[in-house]
């Protein structure tokens, strides 16, 4: 049983890594100017959506 469970705790180890820094190094430039570098990756949200 140890070794079926074995990869899936390898897969949310790995995801969880990569989900951390992905949400650190986004938390990190919030405080820095406008990220000029990833805009062109992300579409800028409308200031017309409700919620952000």
């Amino acid at each position: 049983m140890n070794i079926y469970l074995r990869p899936l705790y390898l897969l949310s180890a790995l995801l969880l890594i990569t989900v951390g820094s992905f949400v650190f190094f986004t938390s990190c430039n919030d405080d820095a100017e406008p990220r000029a570098d990833i805009s062109p990756l992300f579409e800028p949200i409308p200031p017309e959506v409700p919620g952000y």
